[in-house]
């Protein structure tokens, strides 16, 4: 007896959150440049934080917190310890308010070199 090919059912699930929140990590990776900008140039910012994120992804997972935690380290690495910070998490909106954008937090730092 031959077997009947079972049929295969093929899903993506395109998370709306990641298109929601690429513009915020952009804009970060932008501004985390431009604050590195005095101890180097872009490119060898974004490679080195890269390099960290990936480093830290077992730790610290995806997200904005792995990426929050990698900037500061990579930041003290590029500036050989001479950076100092103040994080703020402050939410976007609160349940009640927008239920839809529970969750989602706004970080704003400010970084002294």
């Amino acid at each position: 007896m031959i077997a009947k090919p079972v049929p295969l059912a093929l899903g993506f699930d395109a998370d709306d959150t990641l298109w929601h929140n690429e513009g915020l990590f952009s804009a970060a990776h932008t501004k985390f440049q431009t604050l590195l900008a005095s101890h180097h140039d872009a490119a060898t910012v974004d490679r080195a934080l890269y390099a960290t994120e990936l480093r830290n992804l077992p730790l610290y997972g995806y997200g904005a917190k792995g990426f929050t935690l990698s900037a500061i380290e990579t930041a003290i690495d590029l500036t050989g310890g001479r950076v100092f910070f103040r994080l703020d998490y402050q939410p976007v909106a609160m349940p009640t308010e927008a239920p839809e954008n529970a969750g989602f937090f706004k970080t704003y730092a400010d970084f002294g070199l």
